[in-house]
């Protein structure tokens, strides 16, 4: 019988005794709510370890994202158990079809998670003609399957706001053909037009909303607002753009109870300094409590307004922030009454707004987050940021432990995943499934990683020959990014065995449209893409290791991050003569009691060496001259080498004796140059040769190049 657990787990000494598994379901899991607060019910009793578990997870061969990740294991169901709709089972009501699904392994050194996935196959069978042996081969899958169902989600400015638990909300974001503004709540009454005309969706909107209507034609709106449980305090917060002074925003917030009727927002108007009337009482406007001055906004641009009104002691205050900054307060004794109604293009003032008001929202407290950056759909914010900030808004677990990635542009309305799936593009990292959730790699930290795996093909930690592609997959030599909405760039490599000259494999080309912040990225975005695509190196789509014959192998490879990079000591004649250096990009996994293996993607790790100042001798410090050729024919042994660059020569000994040895590579043969002397455009290397035990002459012209030059960073 296989190990499994049940109380203190038996001492594991893998593959001398049995590997230990086990297995939890979170039974009734609030899949909203964080891991930590779910129920785990053990079944590692009911699990077939015998037929062993299988999971698959991050990026497929041929795969530019991260899938789905996969998994399987057969559970004993002589009890019904595991049917949901047994109303006789233990576990009725408990199971859903994304039940979720723990499974640990201990070979010895404690407990690791291996599978963190949802239930989403519960599949009946029955293994003998008695029927007395049921079965269920639960298929797991990660979050993404369930995230790729989702909806379109709403403006920016709207989830902000929504986020934000309004007492009342109006978006106005209606098409040309409504009557009325609806309430962006499941309950409030609608925005109706009182007088005028309104031409919805007749004025173009901010980035973080869809559509805005224009009040120009003396268009007048009303709506009720739902009496609160406070008196005390209200937010008020809306977004409005007017024409250029004299003019106006005329939205009046009307109050009942207190010393008068109504909370005013206007401009100062020129010349108006006469008494006005509320509700039949006199006020001059300048001294009225209601007023802001914000002539100096009436730009015929978009800005953000949000209000604090509140009362302490019999004094009531009200401060404005316009565009997330604090611009002027107010105060008088009085007291706050209820707002019962708010009035756009409000006649008290008689005239009319030149302009469009939306996202009219009101809050029973003290609403202190800043929603400027929502009006401007968060145009400038870094990728992984974005990630992180839509994922708690959707109640998605995210970690990511990125510090820089590629500046966004604005946030349109798009499915969850998609808008993910956008950051991912523009940053170049890989967005994955990570505890249930989801998490972020960005490119940076790709860049210069230390290895995390280091195989050696010698010792025989390679459970089989590998399967090594020598293809054009991935080959990009000219490629064209645009911006959404802006501008486009093209790069292009022209020479060498990637280029599309003569001496290439000709051109491949392709296209992508990034959601950036400025057309500014588009260079550095289509080098680092030619860049990518012109790595001449193999990849490994089907490398395996087999953990029951390597078990010292398993700590480090249960701790690996997403992408981690591995290298292959002591490779065979017929690869390539140096060390494979490649990272995980993705993997399927099997075990039992008794077996364990892995079946690794890999790609080039080189694609991330970057530029690094002053980093030693591994060259992601150096910058290679100009095209270098040797000077004669040279036999094996050779070691004084007279090289002749035709722009820029190579830095020389003498200046820069910190920046020796240099990786250099000739012909394929990869040398350590130790000194370099003579500053004109012809001079001499020592070196040492056959680094990489590659023994051969070096005929005369043969290029002179930095081994694995490291690329400038996007």
């Amino acid at each position: 019988m296989p190990a499994v657990w049940g109380g203190t787990p038996p001492t594991v000494t893998f593959p001398t005794t049995a590997l230990v598994s086990r297995a939890q379901l979170a039974l009734g899991a609030d899949l909203s709510a964080d891991p930590l607060t779910w129920q785990w019910a053990d079944i590692t009793s009911y699990v077939r370890w015998d037929l062993g578990v299988s999971l698959t997870v991050g990026r497929r061969d041929e795969s530019s994202t991260v899938a789905t990740g996969q998994g399987k294991l057969k559970l004993g169901n002589r009890d019904g158990r595991f049917t949901r709709r047994n109303p006789s089972g233990p576990y009725y009501g408990l199971l859903s079809k994304n039940t979720p699904i723990w499974v640990t392994v201990d070979a010895g050194s404690g407990e690791k998670t291996r599978l963190e996935m949802y239930v989403n196959e519960w599949p009946k069978r029955w293994t003998d003609k008695s029927a007395n042996d049921s079965t269920v081969t639960v298929q797991c899958a990660g979050v993404l399957r369930r995230l790729a169902a989702g909806s379109v989600l709403k403006s920016a400015m709207r989830r902000a706001v929504l986020g934000s638990g309004p007492l009342a909300y109006w978006p106005l974001e209606e098409g040309s053909d409504a009557t009325s503004g609806a309430s962006g709540l499941s309950s409030g009454a609608a925005f109706s037009v009182v007088s005028g005309t309104v031409t919805w969706a007749g004025s173009t909107p901010p980035a973080g909303s869809v559509a805005a209507p224009d009040l120009t034609s003396d268009g007048r709106l009303f709506a009720p607002v739902p009496t609160s449980t406070t008196t005390t305090v209200y937010t008020i917060e809306f977004l409005a753009k007017c024409a250029l002074a004299p003019a106006d925003i005329p939205i009046a917030f009307r109050m009942t109870g207190g010393l008068y009727p109504y909370f005013w927002v206007y401009t100062q108007i020129d010349g108006v300094t006469a008494s006005q009337f509320a509700g039949g009482t006199p006020y001059v406007l300048v001294d009225n409590f209601g007023y802001f001055s914000l002539i100096t906004d009436y730009d015929g641009q978009w800005h953000h307004y949000r209000i604090v009104v509140a009362e302490v002691a019999g004094s009531v205050s009200a401060t404005l922030w316009l565009d997330g900054v604090e611009t002027s307060g107010l105060a008088t004794a009085m007291t706050l009454g209820q707002i019962s109604g708010v009035e756009l293009n409000s006649d008290i003032l008689g005239t009319s707004i030149a302009g469009s008001v939306i996202q009219v929202a009101i809050y029973d407290y003290e609403m202190t987050e800043d929603h400027s950056d929502a009006m401007l759909a968060y145009a400038g914010e870094m990728a992984h940021d974005r990630m992180v900030r839509l994922s708690n808004e959707e109640g998605v677990l995210f970690a990511t432990s990125a510090a820089t990635s590629a500046a966004m542009g604005p946030q349109t309305p798009d499915k969850f995943i998609n808008l993910l799936r956008e950051c991912e593009s523009a940053d170049g990292g890989a967005l994955y499934e990570k505890r249930w959730g989801l998490a972020y790699k960005s490119l940076a930290e790709y860049y210069n990683q230390p290895v995390g795996l280091a195989l050696d093909i010698g010792q025989y930690q390679l459970a089989e020959l590998p399967d090594v592609a020598d293809d054009d997959q991935r080959t990009r030599n000219r490629w064209t990014v645009s911006r959404t909405n802006g501008s486009e760039s093209t790069a292009e490599e022209k020479s060498g065995e990637m280029g599309t000259g003569t001496t290439g494999p000709g051109v491949y080309d392709d296209a992508v449209t990034l959601n950036l912040e400025t057309d500014d990225q588009l260079p550095d975005q289509a080098n680092w893409r030619v860049h990518t695509g012109t790595v001449d190196e193999d990849r490994w789509p089907d490398l395996g290791i087999n953990l029951a014959h390597d078990p010292d192998l398993i700590d480090t490879w249960c701790a690996l991050p997403y992408g981690a990079r591995t290298t292959l000591a002591n490779p065979l004649d017929q690869m390539t003569p140096d060390d494979p250096d490649l990272i995980i990009e993705g993997h399927t996994e099997r075990w039992n009691s008794k077996q364990w293996t892995a079946q690794l993607n890999c790609s080039p790790e080189s694609v991330y060496e970057v530029y690094q100042v002053q980093n030693g001798a591994d060259n992601r410090s150096r910058i290679p001259a100009g095209a270098s050729v040797t000077d004669a024919l040279y036999d094996d042994n050779d070691t004084s080498l007279s090289i002749t660059s035709t722009t820029v020569r190579w830095i020389d000994t003498a200046a820069y004796p910190t920046q020796f040895p240099i990786a250099i590579i000739i012909a394929g043969e990869r040398m350590t140059c130790t000194d370099i002397t003579g500053t004109s455009l012809t001079q001499t290397f020592t070196v040492t040769r056959s680094v990489n035990a590659v023994v051969k002459s070096l005929p005369a012209g043969s290029q002179v190049q930095i081994w694995r030059p490291p690329a400038v960073a996007l």
